[in-house]
């Protein structure tokens, strides 16, 4: 998202260390990478910014929530406050309130997720 390295070789690298469980979604959105960083390459210099400071926090947590994990899940419900702040928090301000003026095309959906993008 900041530009700093290139997507395709990223895509690259991880997408043959995705397992056989990593979901078909999960597997579409690494092989499309470069894809998707030039898309918002098409944004304006606010929306990149704020697309990069979000994207930031949520990797951050995201990684903090995998090195910090447990079988039994999050051991309480401050945790799970931060957990969904991460999640839920980042992903509605960028979709909501940093990109608001961005048209979705919603005619073009993956065929496995059906109609639950209408």
């Amino acid at each position: 998202v900041a530009g700093e390295s290139d997507p395709l070789v990223f895509s690259q690298a991880l997408f043959p260390l995705l397992s056989d469980s990593t979901s078909a979604a999960e597997k579409e959105l690494i092989f499309n990478t470069p894809r998707v960083i030039r898309l918002t390459h098409r944004f304006t210099p606010p929306q990149r910014a704020a697309l990069h400071r979000c994207v930031r926090i949520m990797a951050k947590g995201m990684a903090d929530f995998q090195q910090n994990s447990s079988l039994e899940g999050l051991k309480d419900l401050p945790e799970m406050d931060r957990y969904c702040y991460y999640v839920s928090r980042t992903y509605f301000v960028i979709t909501r309130r940093t990109l608001p003026n961005i048209r979705h095309n919603y005619n073009h959906r993956p065929s496995h997720l059906g109609n639950r993008c209408k």
